[in-house]
Formats: C-alpha cells, sequence, structure tokens
C-alpha cells in the first residue's frame, strides 16, 4: 500500500467525525487536526475540548496551553484545566456542541450522576445540553442535575426566561429567604417530578404576586374587612396561614384553597359569632352577572350544614357588599404593584442568580411582564401535560351540592360556575 493510500484511509473516519460537528466550525477542526495527529486523536477522545479550542473558548493564552497539553501527550483532565472544562463532557458526541460552551457545572457528585442522563441519540443531545447548563445558571447545581432527568429537552428548545419560574420555585425551597419564601407551602425536592413541579411553581408565583406583590388586590370596601350582619362577624381569610388555622378550626380543607384565593378564583370568610366559629363561607363571582357575587359554599364545623340563622345572615351580607372584586379572578397582577415589596420577594434570587435580566428582578414590573411571565407558565404546564397526561391533572374531591343565591333559595351547582379542581370544604 503506498503512503498516500494510507493517509487517505485514516483521514477518512476524521473527516466523518468532523462532519458531525457544526459546519461552521470544521474549517478549524481539520486545521486543528493537521496540527498534530494527537489534536486528531482528540476529536475522537474528547470531541468538547476539540470544539473548545476551535470555538474561542478563554483567552488565546489558555487555548495555547491546552493545544501544548495535547502534543506533550498530557492527561486528558490536565486539557480540560487548562480549558476550564469538566471532564464530564467528555462523554457528549460531537452533536451536542452547536455554539461557544457557557459555563458548565463541575461538581464531583453532579459529574458522576450527569453522565449515566445523557441521551444515547446523539442528535437529542445539544438540546439537552443547553437545557442542563441553563439551569445550573438560573439554579444551581442540583436543579441542572433535576432537569437532566426529565424529557423536557426532547420536547422544546430552551428561550430566555423559559426556566426562570420553575428555577426560581427551586432556589427559594432550597434557600428560604425573605417574604417569598415564607409563601411557599410545598418545597421543590429532587424527587418531584416535572408536572408537579410545574403546578406547584405556577400556585406558588401566583400567590406571592397577588397576595404579597400587589397592593390591595383588587378588593374593595367591607370584601377585605371584617363587619358584621346580625351578631355574626365576617372575617377575610387571605394567607396560607389564615386559611391554615380556619381549617384546623372548622375540621374542613380550606387550608387548601391558598391558591385559588391568591388567583382571585374565590374569597373564604370565617364567620363567628360571640367568638365562637360556626361556619365557613366561599364566595365566588357569577360570570353571567358581571361584578355579582354568589355563595358558592357555606359550611359549618366538620362540613356539617350551616344553621338557617347563619344563611339568612350570608345574603344579607352578601348583598350589603358592593362590586365584586373577583371580576378579573385569574388574572395575575390585576392591581398596582408595591416596587419595594416586588424587590423584597424576589430579590434574594436575583441577588444570587447575579440579577439576571427577567421579570423577576425587573426594576419596574408592570403588565408586560406579567403577560410574559403568564405566557411562561402556561408553557410549561401544557408542556408538562404534552410529557405525563395525568402529572399535571388537579382531581378534586365531590362539589359541593348546593350554593346559596343572593336574595334566592338554594340551588344546584350545576347552574353556577365552580372550579372542578376543588374538593368541597
Amino acid at each position: 500500500m503506498c503512503a498516500s493510500t494510507s493517509r487517505a484511509g485514516r483521514q477518512a473516519p476524521l473527516e466523518s467525525q468532523i462532519r458531525r460537528f457544526p459546519r461552521v466550525f470544521r474549517k478549524r477542526l481539520r486545521k486543528l487536526a493537521k496540527t498534530s495527529s494527537r489534536l486528531g486523536e482528540l476529536i475522537f477522545s474528547f470531541p468538547a475540548a476539540a470544539f473548545a479550542m476551535v470555538s474561542d473558548r478563554g483567552s488565546p493564552l489558555a487555548r495555547g496551553e491546552a493545544v501544548r497539553l495535547v502534543k506533550e501527550g498530557a492527561p486528558l483532565q490536565a486539557v480540560a484545566d487548562a480549558l476550564v472544562l469538566p471532564l464530564w463532557l467528555r462523554r457528549l458526541p460531537p452533536e451536542a456542541f452547536v455554539g461557544p460552551l457557557g459555563h458548565a457545572p463541575a461538581g464531583d457528585r453532579f459529574s458522576r450522576q450527569v453522565v449515566n442522563l445523557v441521551p444515547e441519540a446523539p442528535e437529542l443531545t445539544a438540546m439537552w445540553l443547553q437545557w442542563v447548563l441553563a439551569a445550573d445558571q438560573a439554579c444551581d447545581e442540583d436543579f441542572a442535575l433535576w432537569i437532566a432527568k426529565q424529557r423536557i429537552w426532547r420536547d422544546q428548545p430552551v428561550t430566555p426566561g423559559a426556566m426562570i419560574p420553575l428555577a426560581v420555585y427551586a432556589w427559594m425551597s432550597q434557600n428560604p429567604q425573605g417574604p417569598a419564601a415564607k409563601q411557599l407551602q410545598q418545597r421543590w425536592t429532587s424527587g418531584l417530578g416535572f408536572g408537579k413541579a410545574v403546578t406547584r411553581a405556577r400556585d406558588w408565583v401566583t400567590r406571592v404576586i397577588n397576595a404579597y406583590c400587589v397592593e390591595g388586590r383588587g378588593y374593595h370596601g367591607g370584601w377585605r374587612q371584617t363587619t358584621s350582619v346580625g351578631g355574626y362577624k365576617f372575617q377575610p381569610r387571605v394567607t396560607a396561614d389564615e386559611l391554615r388555622r380556619e381549617g384546623e378550626v372548622m375540621r374542613n380543607c380550606v387550608g387548601t384553597y391558598a391558591d385559588a384565593v391568591a388567583r382571585g378564583d374565590c374569597l373564604i370568610y370565617a364567620i363567628r359569632k360571640g367568638g365562637t366559629s360556626v361556619a365557613t363561607l366561599e364566595i365566588q363571582a357569577d360570570r353571567s352577572q358581571p361584578g355579582k357575587a354568589f355563595i358558592a359554599q357555606l359550611e359549618g364545623p366538620g362540613n356539617g350544614s350551616a344553621p338557617t340563622k347563619v344563611e339568612r345572615a350570608a345574603r344579607t351580607w352578601l348583598q350589603r357588599l358592593g362590586d365584586c372584586p373577583l371580576s378579573t379572578a385569574g388574572a395575575l397582577a390585576d392591581g398596582p404593584v408595591s416596587l419595594d415589596r416586588w424587590r423584597r420577594a424576589w430579590g434574594p434570587y436575583a441577588n444570587a442568580t447575579g440579577g439576571r435580566a427577567d421579570v423577576f428582578s425587573s426594576e419596574k414590573p408592570d403588565q408586560t411582564d406579567f403577560v410574559r411571565l403568564q405566557r411562561c407558565l402556561k408553557t410549561r404546564v401544557a408542556l408538562a401535560g404534552r410529557l405525563s397526561p395525568m402529572s399535571v391533572s388537579r382531581v378534586g374531591g365531590r362539589a359541593p351540592r348546593t350554593s346559596l343565591s343572593v336574595g334566592g333559595s338554594l340551588q344546584t351547582l350545576s347552574r353556577r360556575p365552580h372550579p372542578a379542581s376543588r374538593s368541597r370544604l
């Protein structure tokens, strides 16, 4: 065999390997391989390092040092250190590298576990890697490792802000700082499924904004004040702690209504007489009559029937109030936002992650920010539904059988809108 034929035989596999990289970097890779046979071997043994050399990662001095180490036959760990690359990237094929590499997590536990999560199909590794790197930047290595286990990278590319609501939820769960963390009812853990994490993050973010950041939350007059009718006091229950205590006193599940109250789906009131708890009241907006409300549930202790006197007092109380504040229920931030509260709520996360340019570190949050955030949350919920149809379903118990119409008699709930996702008080 002539020498030219031998060289052609060696060049064929190398050219095939180079063609697995993006076209824009192939010319530089060919030039790199011609510099030294060991650099040519690097394209096979450590594609990430070869890619880093031709994609201008780090300083020219650092890249030159890496090239020198390869030529001298130094261990791959030394080459990786010179390029500031974690060695676990060696497990990724050329298809994984479609743009300049940013910071990559390099913790020992992360490195040991992430190599077992690399997709088997080379064409999926680029999207997977982008999600993992974005997760690390948005939160930390634990969150990045959790994202690496999910299947979201099969379905959707990384977009600006796509990771943020989940990342904030995970970060606050592990670093409970400030008023936003106090609104956490169920924290993120690495064992949580993607669907549950999405719904919990959505409900928590909505609760923080509506229950803490928004001034007044659109409530007017007596809707947010303790008022009395016929010797009965109607006390609003707004915060998660207030609802939890009401549920404990009345032996019902109203403690689980914090998200619904924060979203504006309903209002909850404790009814007292002479210091004794007599009933729990739920108010909802009447969608057929804008500005009007109806009594969705009125339950005594242990979900028992409320006395007739309490029913009459509740109807009278409702008639005396003005327009229902739930006419725009379900919207994020339908009132003025306190900038000071906004900074206190999200400041710990923004400071820890370098003040990311997103809605959570916005200096002047406005409706545009909330529309973008709402769209992002809906996208995550829809994605979770596609990945695991049952994971984000909210299965409720039996719905209340009757409701009280203002000025009317008991009516079946089939004639009134009611969130099917919630069970009876």
